[in-house]
């Protein structure tokens, strides 16, 4: 059995992030698991008795010297990096999220990040009742927790949101955490697991609400990449970034007065067409897909409806394909106001975090849109896919296979969608065509898929196919009528 030590030096976050691989660790070691922690942040871990703390003298940025220290220290260990800030070894960036990059550095698979659980087995049910008797006031009002001052990522409109929270929230007691003092980090759960919600900036509160099921409003920087962003846990029911403050004040409001209502959290509808054939290939790759969404939406705390419609449920077919807007009003009709509906082709596989990245784009920005990336069949991989380093072996391609946009999104610009027909070609860049005019993003390494025979390489199909020539006159009027051009995606041989 590996024999490990785990060095995680602090910041809190930094180290609340690990734990969950720790005490995995632990369960199947059966026994607590060696954590080099900073002297400055080593308090954290007294709530976790799977955790056998080994106290560093040093800074919390002196990585490489805490690693040789331990080796020094513990030469019978394996002792792994399980933290991407401060001087040390290098260390290429392998996933969306530098959170999933500590992973990785600890031997932990970034597809587990988010389902295992974060566990403080040691809390002090006296020292949480005293927090509480000592914070919240008295009366029936439901308390709103704030935590808006973070170090790393630091927020400058702390004092207008308590204010504005407490001018417009009568009906609730908006309580600041910042200048509460505890005795440990985590006895703020006792705050956390009473109150309406936790509005929280990127900071130890919002790894810390990963241990309570409170429903948990986030709001993370802007960069300078996507890589600084914590991820999208399930019960954070809404985010928001720094820089959309304060104009999305109104948006945060109904939040908070939506915290405790589930039909108001947001859904996504995936529509596909069922594809009913006898063709062993084409099933195994369909399957494969299948796979990934199903892994996708476990890991995302089920928020994905999967609209699985067959022919027999459409209205009409046409060229022996459904009609894209057939098969988006599907969705339509069974999503509330704020959810999401997506479409894909049925053999398109997801990474892992796809998720988050729907719900913070399309909130922002009404719609996405995906291209995929091409494997060879001989280069296709045995499992699902992590992290973008990954496709390396893979080829992107031209063509968009996945789309996503709230509601909302489609009842302001879908009439401008032609009637087009799914399975042919266009239907795709017209689609993508539209998000980006209306100020849409791109989702970029999400999807893949393994490359198989075409229908568009049969001799003569492209040109002489009913449902060909249909798609290409609608979105030859589609351009002259909103803009774009046949060559605004690269697609090939148009």
């Amino acid at each position: 059995m590996r024999r490990v030590i785990y060095v995680a030096l602090g910041r809190y976050g930094d180290i609340i992030n690990i734990l969950p691989v720790v005490r995995q660790a632990s369960i199947e070691a059966g026994h607590p698991i060696k954590l080099v922690v900073s002297e400055r942040f080593a308090r954290l871990v007294d709530g976790c008795s799977y955790v056998e703390p080994l106290f560093y003298r040093g800074n919390f940025d002196e990585l490489g010297q805490a690693l040789q220290w331990a080796s020094q220290n513990h030469g019978r260990y394996e002792v792994l990096a399980a933290q991407v800030y401060g001087e040390g070894p290098h260390w290429d960036v392998r996933t969306p999220c530098f959170l999933k990059d500590a992973w990785l550095r600890a031997g932990a698979f970034s597809h587990q990040w988010g389902s295992l659980p974060l566990v403080f087995d040691r809390r002090s049910p006296e020292r949480e009742e005293a927090l509480r008797s000592a914070s919240f006031p008295a009366g029936n009002k439901p308390v709103v927790l704030t935590s808006l001052s973070g170090h790393s990522s630091p927020f400058s409109h702390r004092e207008h949101i308590v204010k504005m929270l407490r001018d417009r929230l009568s009906g609730f007691h908006v309580l600041d955490m910042t200048d509460i003092p505890v005795h440990r980090l985590y006895d703020l759960l006792g705050l956390i697991d009473h109150a309406h919600c936790l509005i929280t900036v990127d900071t130890a509160t919002m790894h810390l609400s990963n241990a309570s099921a409170t429903p948990t409003i986030a709001l993370t920087s802007s960069g300078p990449s996507r890589w600084y962003e914590s991820l999208r846990m399930p019960h954070h029911v809404a985010r928001f970034k720094y820089t959309e403050f304060p104009a999305c004040q109104d948006r945060l409001v109904q939040a908070v007065v939506d915290a405790r209502n589930p039909s108001r959290h947001p859904r996504i509808h995936h529509v596909v067409s069922k594809f009913d054939t006898q063709n062993l290939d084409t099933q195994r790759r369909n399957g494969f897909a299948r796979s990934t969404w199903n892994r996708e939406n476990s890991l995302s705390g089920g928020v994905w409806n999967l609209h699985d419609i067959s022919d027999s449920n459409l209205p009409r077919i046409e060229d022996g394909m459904p009609c894209v807007r057939d098969l988006i009003t599907k969705g339509f009709r069974a999503a509330n106001d704020d959810d999401v509906i997506a479409i894909s082709n049925s053999d398109v596989s997801f990474m892992s975090g796809i998720t988050g990245q729907i719900f913070d784009l399309t909130q922002r920005n009404g719609a996405v849109y995906a291209h995929r990336w091409d494997f060879q069949p001989e280069k296709f991989p045995a499992a699902a896919l992590n992290y973008e380093s990954q496709l390396g072996p893979a080829k992107w391609y031209p063509g968009c296979d996945f789309f996503a946009f709230r509601k909302s999104w489609w009842l302001t610009h879908g009439k401008k969608f032609p009637d087009m027909i799914l399975g042919r070609e266009f239907w795709d860049l017209i689609m993508a065509t539209l998000i980006k005019l209306t100020k849409g993003a791109e989702i970029h390494q999400a999807i893949y898929h393994e490359k198989h025979p075409s229908f568009w390489e049969r001799p003569g199909v492209r040109a002489k196919n009913p449902g060909n020539r249909c798609n290409r006159a609608l979105a030859e009027k589609f351009f002259k009528e909103h803009g774009g051009s046949w060559d605004s995606w690269k697609h090939a041989n148009l």
